[in-house]
């Protein structure tokens, strides 16, 4: 790019500046002293180009309008690429608002309007971006020890851009991925954190199950226990109810019942005492139950009593004995000329049979006797008083009447009379006999009958009413069993016998019961009150089990949390595996790419140190020719007098500049010759600094022979010797806003 006319206005310093026809080949001197405006004018060449500056940028552009204006605004006519001619015009207002075209040379149209569009275009145009143009065509005297700023044009030049960019790509990736691997892993470790915080005892699952099993088989016990124990109270509560109503029963029975009924009542009574006690013996209480208290004893008692009455049924055996006798039973042995009364009733049955039966001959003889005496009579009293009558002349036709004399008759009527008186006596007499037979007969039945229930009595003894028994045995009138029953009523069969004892018995048995009821009501209290213990000791068990249930489940819910924290790591690990996998190839692509680049940067080196190698002589008078840069671009020169490559700081602050102002140079060069874009200007700002006069002569000598390329150099200085070296030469003032060069 060569620079042909400059026309700005109110452009930093400068009202105006007008530049026409300047020389597209040679030195282009600028000089003046500070804040003569000598850098304003090269700044107004980037302001043209770039919209900004290298003091300015674009956020600061309104700051290249000149203080006290509203806007500014540049022409700028150049020669780009393939020799193309171009005209730029750009300009600000204080209010940022900021326009840009491009022409083509002997065009009215620009072919790009507005910054961004002409910013593009630009490139294209020069060949070169900002950032190239103050690394390689604007060396400002600040900047000229340094070559390390000019890095990314470097690598522009050296065609190591892209690969660069690649790699800075891949550094970048390298690093999200190393990002993403820190965030897993971190991830993971605050998975592992949680995992740890769940601080989960699954050793302790056997151990809480067995401590459940415990008291499930202590509940267990326990419901056993009270299953037990009030099944023992419903057995109690109703032997307990069977007591008290064979109790009551045997104290309302009264006194006339059998000793069998007063056996059978305590018997119930004993079998209910029996019954308590048995269930009270599955019980580990301490009660007057199991040994059925003070009511066993008095039952007992009873017992007792009705025994002794056993001394009053041996006396009753030899009563009975006598009265078996008497009654014929078999196997008795009546008394020497005793008859039996059954036997003596039979034999008195019989004589009285054979009486009756003659007696009914007699009545049978008697009126035969009186029918014939009568008949006789009859049929005398006809046929001797009234012969004639009919009657009397049927008799007399009768056979049994023929050849019967009346008087015959009337002897017949008379023997026949005779007869049944006689008939009648006897009758009577035999009446009489059996009149007396039959009280006899009663006697006797009657001494059957008494002692027959005498018999029943003594055979029956147990289920006869005592009192009945009483009364009965005493009719036997047998002194020694009187005696007997006297001893025992007086004794100990008052309770059964006595209505006083009876009184007392009863008062007792209803004391007894009414104790032993409270006995069993305080034993089902007692059972009650121990249901109650067990179920409290089976609820707070319940309550152990719920709680290491609760537990359990903790324990389990925080396994499974754990299993799916460590699922969650393990899904995390294919992740892991992609990205470190990502990074191994970026890595080796990097690696790689670092390779090619270092070898771009190699024979990059060898090229620039090839054109040092010309340059550096011409500038130094050639006491410095060979150079060596490393791929940070820090610079070591071969010295003769050493031998050896120095450091720079091992050299003089001027000569040091020359070598750096030499490898500028050559960057330069680089630059154009790589993008082969023809004639090139550079802008040299201050670049004397620290020179002596002679090798400021020497380098202004040496720059248009430096390359062919590069054509038109402008340089910046407070002063110079002499002008005619140049091709043209400006002269800036402070006390002057306008610069008009033609």
């Amino acid at each position: 790019m060569i620079i042909h006319s400059i026309h700005a206005s109110n452009v930093l310093k400068y009202t105006r500046l007008d530049l026409d026809n300047i020389p597209a080949k040679g030195i282009i001197a600028i000089s003046g002293a500070n804040e003569s405006g000598k850098t304003a004018i090269v700044e107004t060449i980037c302001f043209a180009l770039f919209g900004r500056t290298f003091s300015n940028d674009l956020d600061n552009i309104t700051r290249t309008i000149r203080w006290g204006e509203t806007s500014c605004s540049i022409d700028m006519v150049f020669t780009g690429t393939g020799e193309n001619s171009y005209k730029i015009t750009r300009s600000v207002d204080k209010h940022g608002m900021h326009s840009a075209e491009l022409f083509r040379s002997g065009e009215d149209v620009p072919f790009a309007t507005g910054p961004q569009a002409v910013q593009d275009e630009i490139i294209n145009a020069c060949g070169f971006d900002f950032e190239q143009y103050l690394d390689s065509l604007y060396l400002a005297q600040m900047e000229i020890t340094s070559s390390a700023s000019q890095a990314e044009t470097i690598k522009g030049i050296a065609g190591s851009a892209p690969i660069e960019n690649i790699m800075d790509d891949l550094r970048h990736e390298i690093s999200l991925e190393h990002d993403s691997i820190g965030a897993i892993e971190l991830e993971q470790n605050r998975i592992r954190t949680s995992v740890e915080d769940l601080d989960i005892q699954e050793d302790k699952l056997p151990v809480i199950e067995t401590e459940k099993e415990q008291y499930a088989e202590q509940i267990n016990v326990h419901k056993e226990e009270i299953k037990v124990i009030q099944g023992t109270s419903t057995q109690i509560r109703e032997a307990g109810t069977q007591l008290q109503e064979s109790g009551h029963a045997l104290s309302a029975a009264g006194r006339d019942i059998s000793i069998n009924k007063w056996q059978e009542h305590l018997g119930n009574v004993e079998d209910a005492i029996e019954n308590v006690r048995d269930s009270v013996n599955t019980l580990e209480m301490e009660t007057e139950l199991r040994t059925g208290g003070k009511l066993k004893k008095y039952t007992e008692s009873l017992q007792e009593r009705l025994a002794v009455f056993a001394m009053v049924r041996e006396q009753c055996q030899g009563v009975r004995d006598e009265l078996a006798a008497k009654l014929g039973e078999r196997g008795s042995k009546p008394r020497e000329g005793a008859i039996p009364l059954p036997k003596h009733l039979a034999r008195l049955k019989r004589r009285m049979f054979s009486k009756r039966l003659y007696k009914n001959l007699m009545k049978g003889a008697l009126f035969i006797a009186v029918l014939a005496a009568l008949a006789l009579w009859t049929s005398w009293g006809l046929l001797s008083q009234a012969p004639d009558s009919n009657l009397s002349t049927w008799l007399s036709g009768q056979p049994w009447l023929t050849g019967v004399e009346t008087s015959l008759l009337l002897s017949f009527a008379v023997g026949a009379t005779v007869i049944t008186l006689l008939l009648f006596v006897l009758s009577m007499r035999v009446g009489s006999r059996i009149r007396e037979e039959s009280k006899d007969i009663d006697e006797v039945s009657e001494k059957l009958q008494t002692a027959r229930q005498q018999a029943d009595l003594l055979d029956h003894l147990q289920d006869r009413p005592l009192p009945q028994v009483y009364e009965g045995l005493l009719a036997l009138d047998n002194s020694n069993l009187n005696t007997a029953l006297e001893d025992y009523i007086e004794g100990v069969g008052s309770t059964f016998l006595s209505e006083q004892g009876f009184a007392d018995h009863q008062q007792k048995l209803n004391n007894r019961l009414d104790d032993y009821a409270s006995n069993v009501a305080t034993l089902r209290d007692t059972i009650a009150t121990r249901v109650g213990t067990l179920n409290r000791l089976s609820e707070e068990l319940h309550d152990k089990t719920t709680r290491l249930d609760r537990e359990i489940e903790d324990i389990l819910a925080r396994v499974k949390e754990a299993v799916e924290l460590e699922t969650i790591i393990d899904n995390m690990e294919p992740s892991l595996r992609d990205h470190r996998e990502r990074v191994k190839v970026r890595e080796m692509a990097l690696q790689l790419t670092a390779g090619t680049c270092s070898n771009i940067y190699t024979h990059f080196n060898q090229i620039l140190s090839k054109y040092t190698a010309t340059v550096m002589p011409k500038l130094t008078e050639g006491r410095y020719k060979q150079i060596q840069i490393d791929d940070k671009l820090r610079v070591r020169v071969f010295a003769t007098e050493k031998n050896d490559f120095a450091d720079l700081d091992e050299l003089s602050s001027g000569t040091q500049r020359q070598i750096m102002l030499a490898v500028r140079l050559a960057i330069s060069k680089a630059l154009v010759e790589a993008g082969q874009h023809g004639k090139q200007f550079l802008i040299l700002d201050e670049p004397f600094a620290f020179f002596d006069r002679e090798r400021i002569r020497n380098t202004i000598k040496s720059l248009p022979d430096l390359d062919r390329n590069i054509s038109q150099f402008w340089i910046l200085t407070q002063e110079f010797e002499e002008s005619a070296q140049f091709e043209l030469a400006i002269q800036c003032a402070r006390d002057t806003n306008e610069l008009s060069v033609g």
